[in-house]
């Protein structure tokens, strides 16, 4: 199932799994980005459980 073609984005063929693999790249991306600016704020951001 993994290995079916993901529509997005349109401009490149990926399989599934390289689709959902950018989709958890790109948020654990965010996530680190908003972790600094809490710390540079001097909040310690909540824990994280995956």
């Amino acid at each position: 199932m993994l290995a079916l073609t993901w529509p997005f984005p349109a401009a490149r063929k990926m399989t599934a799994f390289e689709g959902l693999w950018a989709y958890f790249t790109h948020t654990a991306h965010h996530r680190g980005q908003a972790e600094v600016y809490l710390r540079v704020k001097g909040i310690k951001p909540p824990d994280y459980t995956f």
